[in-house]
């Protein structure tokens, strides 16, 4: 009971101090460049329009931009207001990892917290701050992931059910976790066929109504799909392989720009990788060649398929096939970056599963002292590489907050006239058009750098200084990739 109350206080803490992190980056962390379209384009169509896509861009997931219009008409154009539908997903991700935690580890397990604590990476903690759809689509990840271990584990029915309405929101929010939608969907009817293999016209209902339900699901999502391929939306992805596009890019982004983690070669990242899959598996084939025959009879599949590891191995590893399918027969890309997102909560899945048969060892100071080195070395891990000022994949628009700062601290009694980089101009324009800056002038933008433009100031990577010399000076550097420039006095 001692060690129930304790996994419960520090999983409490230690998802509400993520919550604190992941509201401070809510409202301090500028707005970046991909969050506008939700906001200022699509949010103006009504809902049908935004379910059918009212142009060919992916900016638009659905789920998201119908939340995020509806907590701007609550609240307004703030800049929390927008970030709040994924603000509020975390608390839905971290309900979602504690019901896995307790499914398969128990609420008394030393490993609790260290399961934990797998769940969680900076780059996916960024994703819960910004106004996009992979954190609702993470949530509803997980969500999916422990419902339907639940219904497998516990031979319930409804928890499949459930797992499939998560799975086919998640969806709905990030395209990109179509692969998965489709591997729960899969694993949820050949588990239907097999709980009824005994009465094979129960399993018809269930059936059917899977497959009017997905078919249903395609129907409403084939327009928005057929527009994207039309117009060869997928073009700034590649196909290069799935290791190349997928892992090292799962990779590099975990590391999340540590000098330290970044000096180590991809295969060692590995092999961790492939200890927690066995780790998960063995016993699965164990517990299937010690089972008694009446509980083999249960189910017309072998028992390690219905193990717990098993099915988080499965989970991993069937929307990877099915991405592989994608590329080799669709021509779509790899999933990659922020694509391949989905992955991180379904590896952790298979991490905790390897992670349940570890209490079996017996000698509680060596099984107390594992559990503890384990945990503060991720805890000090994740508090190393976790930025309070920046996102990865937008990292370039961290400094408008502080360039509009500067330049009212310059001019504070009157206009002032800024042009920018085109990168940049989307993150400027959120607070110029919601009135956060009504003394700023952004002029228009260009995809060409204008040396001729009539603006006071103009914010550029340091590497187009050279193109604007005849005219302008170095007003300030903010980093050594990003200069503010001003116009030089005649």
């Amino acid at each position: 009971m001692q060690m129930k109350s304790l996994n419960r206080f520090g999983y409490t803490a230690l998802f509400g101090a993520l919550f604190l992190v992941v509201l401070y980056k809510v409202l301090h962390v500028p707005v970046t460049i991909d969050e506008l379209p939700a906001v200022f384009h699509y949010s103006k169509f009504n809902v049908w329009e935004i379910m059918m896509y009212p142009d060919h861009i992916p900016n638009n997931h659905i789920l998201n931009t119908l939340l995020v219009k509806g907590s701007m008409l609550l609240f307004g154009q703030e800049q929390w207001a927008v970030r709040l539908p994924n603000l509020l997903a975390f608390l839905l991700y971290g309900l979602g990892v504690f019901r896995i935690l307790r499914l398969l580890l128990g609420d008394g397990s030393p490993w609790f917290l260290a399961g934990a604590l797998l769940f969680i990476n900076p780059y996916l903690l960024d994703f819960f701050g910004l106004a996009r759809g992979y954190g609702l689509s993470l949530a509803l990840e997980i969500l999916a992931a422990g419902f339907l271990l639940e219904g497998i584990m516990r031979k319930a029915p409804k928890y499949i059910w459930y797992a499939l309405v998560s799975a086919t929101l998640a969806s709905y929010a990030n395209f990109t976790a179509l692969v998965f939608w489709a591997a729960v969907t899969l694993i949820a009817g050949i588990w239907f066929l097999a709980i009824y293999h005994r009465h094979p016209k129960k399993a018809l209902l269930p059936l059917f109504l899977m497959a009017l339900f997905s078919l249903a699901y395609l129907a409403l999502i084939m327009v928005p799909l057929q527009k994207m391929h039309a117009t060869d939306e997928f073009q700034y992805w590649t196909s290069h392989g799935f290791y190349q596009e997928t892992v090292i890019s799962l990779i590099h982004n975990w590391y999340y720009h540590s000098p330290v983690l970044s000096h180590i070669p991809h295969a060692w990242f590995l092999l961790p990788v492939a200890l927690a899959t066995g780790g998960a598996l063995l016993p699965a084939f164990r517990r299937n060649k010690n089972s008694s025959s009446e509980a083999a009879a249960t189910l017309p599949l072998p028992r390690f398929l219905t193990h717990p590891g098993f099915i988080a191995v499965i989970l991993l590893l069937l929307p990877a096939l099915i991405n592989m399918a994608q590329t080799k027969i669709l021509g779509t890309p790899n999933l990659s970056g922020r694509t391949a997102l989905l992955f991180y909560p379904l590896l952790s899945l298979v991490f905790v599963a390897a992670l349940r048969q570890i209490p079996h060892i017996r000698h509680p100071l060596l099984s107390g002292t594992a559990t503890i080195a384990l945990s503060l070395l991720l805890l000090a891990n994740l508090t190393h590489r976790t930025s309070l000022k920046s996102v990865r994949e937008w990292d370039f628009d961290q400094n408008t907050l502080e360039v509009m700062a500067y330049l009212h601290e310059q001019h504070p009694q009157r206009t002032v006239s800024l042009k920018t980089s085109w990168f940049f101009h989307s993150s400027f324009y959120f607070y110029q058009y919601t009135g956060k800056a009504p003394w700023l002038d952004l002029q228009p933008y260009d995809y060409q750098i204008d040396i001729q433009t009539p603006a006071e100031y103009y914010y550029i990577f340091a590497e187009d200084y050279e193109k604007l010399t005849p005219r302008f000076e170095i007003a300030y550097k903010f980093c050594p990739e990003r200069w503010l420039l001003r116009q030089k006095k005649n």
